[in-house]
């Protein structure tokens, strides 16, 4: 499994527990607890500093793009994302 597609299963399963509870984290929330669980879990401080750098320029992406909602991030917009990267 990919980075991209860990991370979304992250972000959607965050999300559903959450949202069953009635409340929708925003997507800098979720950023900040997978850097948060990365810390935890021994990555270096350096990866996670990159983590938070790519996450952010995919955080702003999105916004351009007015994908706010997290439950917005589908695996064509990933997809979109990393031709995106590609082209770059």
């Amino acid at each position: 499994m990919g980075l991209h597609q860990r991370l979304r299963l992250y972000l959607i399963c965050t999300y559903k527990r959450k949202k069953m509870s009635g409340i929708v984290p925003s997507f800098s929330l979720l950023i900040e607890k997978h850097l948060e669980w990365m810390l935890v879990t021994n990555y270096s401080e350096r990866t996670v500093y990159t983590r938070r750098y790519d996450l952010n320029t995919f955080k702003l992406w999105c916004a351009e793009r007015e994908l706010v909602d997290v439950a917005s991030i589908t695996k064509p917009v990933i997809d979109r994302y990393q031709r995106f990267l590609y082209y770059y």
